[in-house]
């Protein structure tokens, strides 16, 4: 076990050292460390509100509950069709061909996937600011929030290469666990539903069920959400009890796993592989996708398209064959999460849409303009390369459209919006996800080709931020010297939107030569 442990430490001390001696991923890493420096010490400026007007902190346990839920049970679910693996290729290759025992790399591999699960969920700790103003939360609440997503993120990977390997070559098996899966979420959700529909107050009984002892029996996400709510409470010897009633489930876990199936290497081989070759493609800047497991041939065709529109129903058809419907994984996640978001600050419409906003960032993902840039029959189509993007887009600027009429389907009866903030919030939306795709793409035509892919992401904030002052700037005028011109939150919606229009359509036009040439965007 010393040789594995050794090569954990070796491992961390490798990486600190690529990262110091590469300038643009220390550059990167340093701005996002200064950047929640900053976000801790804006949460903590003198002036808070008084502790009589935060809102309720089990309507935060609640929400977190909602983000576990999604996060477990989409991570187990995805996991028992394509396996999960706790591996790289470089342990594949090493460690499965070593003498050392199966169980042991098992063991090296879920330390080395905690550690993994805990970096994914820095993201939370960018959420300081508000989550102080609103509910009061401190410091610790959040490292113990990090240690809870990371668990669940943690849990739902373990619990998916479980199911997997007990589901190798038997589908019946496969379709019961998720069955079981999804019964339980339904269950869970039935609960809440109908204890919120017989309640006086929907979103108090709601919230007040969200936080029964029912929801917590639910297997880590329960458990995740009552050690948040012992943390905001001061109950540690809770909390201590959540945290080893987890850790007993992940070493029963394991050891399923180690018994059942000796010989695991081969059920994982496939999803190390999978996950090597998505990590190459990302390092590469290369846009990559998961293709679904099973492949049904149906109609062949693009269905329409001449010349550059082809592009589009190229798109159109790849989603068609993804099993999408017009929107990924992600994007509904983060409506979803939107969504949940106004259930609990509904008298703000400004605070959902700043919200809604910052999700949409997340979301607004390189769609598959990106991958055409990598083609070369793209560039060899007899078109203008102004025409040939545009094609291109065309399938985000859809998702767009779509994305912001859901939403604002959803919020206008949640909220009461009047027709006015409903059109003005989705000119809004729309606006803003036309802005982050087009300064995506001038990012991408200016600073492409760089390798360092921390550094193209950094210059990527901070030309967003500059071409945001504009509509900014502007805004802040007209509340100061234009305070009667409509409302305030029509102002703080309209005003950028419409800034964000020229802007964006400058950004793509100085990108129209983006598919001129293929050396252009050689990485």
């Amino acid at each position: 076990m010393s040789a594995l442990g050794y090569l954990l430490v070796r491992r961390l001390k490798n990486r600190l050292r690529a990262l110091v001696r590469s300038p643009g991923q220390l550059i990167g890493t340093l701005l996002l460390a200064a950047v929640l420096i900053l976000v801790f010490v804006a949460g903590n400026l003198p002036g808070d509100e008084p502790a009589e007007t935060l809102r309720d902190a089990r309507e935060l346990y609640a929400l977190a509950l909602a983000l576990f839920l999604a996060m477990f049970v989409l991570g187990a679910n995805n996991g028992l069709s394509r396996g999960v693996s706790l591996f790289s290729m470089a342990d594949v290759n090493m460690l499965f061909s070593s003498p050392l025992s199966s169980r042991r790399v098992l063991v090296y591999g879920l330390i080395q996937q905690l550690g993994t699960s805990l970096l994914a969920g820095l993201f939370l700790l960018f959420q300081y600011a508000w989550l102080h103003d609103v509910y009061g939360v401190g410091g610790l609440f959040m490292a113990v929030l990090l240690v809870a997503y990371a668990m669940v993120i943690f849990c739902a990977q373990l619990t998916a290469m479980a199911g997997y390997i007990f589901c190798a070559g038997h589908p019946r098996r496969r379709t019961a666990l998720r069955a079981i899966l999804f019964g339980l979420t339904a269950a869970c959700a039935l609960y809440v539903a109908v204890r919120a529909y017989l309640g006086e107050n929907v979103l108090t009984a709601a919230v007040a069920a969200a936080n029964g002892w029912p929801v917590a029996l639910f297997p880590v996400a329960g458990w995740m959400q009552t050690l948040l709510a012992g943390a905001g409470g001061g109950d540690w010897l809770l909390c201590g009890g959540m945290l080893l009633l987890t850790a007993g489930y992940c070493l029963l876990l394991a050891r399923l796993i180690a018994i059942s199936r000796e010989d695991y290497y081969e059920d994982v081989l496939q999803a190390a592989e999978t996950a090597y070759s998505a990590v190459t493609a990302a390092r590469e800047g290369k846009a990559t996708e998961v293709l679904p497991s099973q492949v049904k041939v149906g109609k062949t065709g693009l269905g329409g398209g001449e010349g550059a529109s082809a592009l589009y129903y190229k798109h159109r058809l790849e989603t068609r064959r993804a099993r999408r419907f017009v929107l990924d994984t992600m994007g509904l996640v983060m409506l979803a999460t939107s969504f949940g978001f106004a259930v609990f600050t509904r008298e703000s419409l400004l605070a959902v849409f700043m919200f809604s906003t910052y999700m949409q960032f997340f979301s607004t993902a390189m769609g598959r303009w990106t991958r055409e840039m990598l083609l070369p029959y793209v560039y060899l189509m007899p078109e203008s390369p102004f025409r040939k993007l545009l094609w291109c887009l065309r399938e985000t600027a859809d998702r767009i459209v779509l994305d912001a009429l859901l939403l604002t389907v959803a919020l206008t009866p949640l909220m009461g919006l009047s027709l006015v903030e409903a059109v003005a919030f989705f000119v809004a939306r729309v606006s803003f996800g036309g802005f982050f795709t087009a300064v995506m793409l001038l990012t991408e035509r200016l600073f492409g080709g760089l390798h360092v892919k921390w550094l193209v992401f950094l210059l990527m904030v901070l030309l967003l931020v500059f071409l945001l002052i504009p509509g900014i700037a502007l805004t802040v005028v007209a509340n100061v010297y234009a305070p009667g011109f409509l409302t305030e939150d029509l102002r703080m919606l309209l005003i950028p939107a419409l800034c964000n229009v020229p802007i964006a359509l400058a950004a793509v036009f100085a990108s129209r030569n983006i598919l001129d040439n293929v050396e252009m965007n050689i990485r």
